[in-house]
């Protein structure tokens, strides 16, 4: 655990507010995988309160996601910024008054990351090596020969 990202219930009593702002260690992620990587540090800022029976916390939480490029396959980085994200947790599962956030910020990374990334913010240079071999929607077949060899299983659908 990190040190840094400990939330104290009992300072809070009374309406005070927690600010938050620090770097935590990736390794609370959990994730060894060769492609897909959380090696830069996770960049947790926000405000912890106390709500009636609740400990709400309202976060940015910043990383870098290292995966493959869906078109040239290299593995790179990949930014990941989550806005407005909130966690509550009632105050009777927290007994010790100490509360470590890490397990709620760790599902939020691992559900707001992309599935497919592509490099170069989206125009991955390979791109165009694989223009020829896709088809767009709007462009009919070029003959009926290209057609007699295509198996078209949806062409008849409207």
């Amino acid at each position: 655990m990190n040190e840094d990202l400990i939330i104290y219930t009992d300072r809070l009593i009374g309406g005070k507010v927690e600010e938050v702002d620090c770097m935590v260690s990736p390794a609370f992620i959990g994730v060894v995988e060769n492609d897909f990587q959380f090696v830069d540090p996770v960049h947790v800022k926000g405000a912890f309160y106390l709500a009636d029976d609740h400990l709400v916390g309202h976060l940015v939480i910043t990383t870098t996601l290292r995966q493959p490029c869906s078109v040239c396959n290299t593995i790179s980085p990949f930014p990941l910024t989550i806005e407005n994200y909130y966690i509550a947790e009632p105050l009777e599962n927290i007994p010790s008054g100490l509360y470590y956030p890490h397990e709620g910020i760790r599902e939020a990374i691992l559900l707001e990351a992309p599935n497919f990334s592509e490099c170069h913010g989206g125009n991955c240079p390979s791109r165009s090596a694989l223009t020829p071999f896709i088809r767009q929607h709007d462009q009919p077949l070029k003959d009926d020969t290209e057609a007699a060899h295509s198996y078209l299983p949806f062409k008849n659908l409207e």
